[in-house]
């Protein structure tokens, strides 16, 4: 990527991404969640 390129992203870019990087986190740390119940399940899968 240019520099000229990121400039003019920057104005109505930069909420956006921080948005956007709030929602992938936030729905990453349900997966987790998800992820770890199964894992310490009393009741194994294999």
């Amino acid at each position: 990527m240019s520099n000229r390129f990121i400039e003019q992203q920057k104005p109505f870019g930069h909420q956006r991404l921080e948005l956007l990087t709030g929602i992938l986190v936030a729905a990453l740390l349900a997966v987790v969640q998800q992820v770890v119940r199964f894992s310490y399940a009393p009741r194994p899968r294999i």
